[in-house]
């Protein structure tokens, strides 16, 4: 649900201070659990419309988000609690491919290629010691 790995986090739509505080583990272990049929519902950080699969705040304009200040401030408490330096959403198409926000803090890499969607191209995002590019 939740992962980080050399200090990007990647999450489906999105994180935020409460949930690196839940426990990025901890909401694993329970969609696991969920998942498996061992409990009726996964936490509420995944159910919630600002939780780590539901949220749109980080997905820009095509979340129709105007105003990225306030998310930006968001992600900084985020990050700066999982001791991330980015995060890596998917969850919004993005109609103009794999692009960064929050001053290269954050990336979006939905690009809507299925064609149920907008069958845009495939884009992959490289992360290697800590250089991020968009391979086209």
């Amino acid at each position: 649900t939740v992962l980080v790995v050399d200090g990007t986090v990647f999450a489906h739509a999105g994180v935020d201070a409460s949930h690196v505080e839940y426990g990025f583990e901890r909401i694993n272990r329970e969609v696991m659990l969920w998942m498996e049929g061992k409990t009726k519902m996964p936490p509420k950080q995944v159910l919630e419309s600002d939780g780590v699969v539901w949220t749109r705040d980080y997905g820009g304009k095509d979340a129709g988000n105007q105003y990225e200040a306030k998310f930006c401030r968001r992600l900084d408490a985020a990050l700066d609690a999982a001791d991330a330096k980015r995060l890596v959403v998917g969850h919004t198409p993005q109609t103009t491919g794999v692009n960064s926000g929050c001053k290269s803090s954050l990336w979006r890499v939905d690009v809507g290629a299925s064609r149920g969607i907008y069958g845009g191209a495939v884009q992959v995002l490289e992360i290697i010691n800590g250089r991020v590019r968009v391979l086209a």
